[in-house]
């Protein structure tokens, strides 16, 4: 499967067996592998990069009598800000519903490993 940086890969959810958190959170998926990086786009203009730790699937049931079998990824954050070095204000509350999720680009991935940090990289 080829990754588009940018391209949406699902939305995110919150329920009691998948609370959102201030260092992760869970969005329903479309095609993801493990390990993979992806953005969300935080309040107060802000971005949540985190890195897809792993998948569950569970029948919803909230549809009536029938059952839809959904598959939902958890995101372990590994930065929160605005990437820009002149205000990094990080707002420390748990993602919010129905945000689209996207694969991180070149940058946010760069940023959330601290490569501009590092002297070497």
């Amino acid at each position: 499967m080829a990754v588009f940086f940018g391209m949406e890969i699902g939305t995110t959810i919150a329920s009691d067996k998948h609370p959102n958190a201030i260092d992760s959170f869970w969005f329903a998926i479309r095609p993801v592998r493990p390990f993979d990086f992806v953005t969300v786009e935080h309040i107060h203009d802000t971005k949540c990069i985190g890195m897809v730790q792993y998948f569950q699937t569970f029948r919803d049931e909230n549809k009536g009598d029938s059952f839809t079998e959904v598959t939902v990824a958890k995101v372990v954050l590994m930065a929160r800000s605005t990437m820009s070095e002149r205000s990094l204000n990080p707002v420390n509350l748990p993602v919010g519903l129905g945000k689209s999720v996207r694969f991180a680009n070149a940058d946010e991935i760069k940023f959330a490993l601290g490569i501009p940090k590092m002297d070497n990289p």
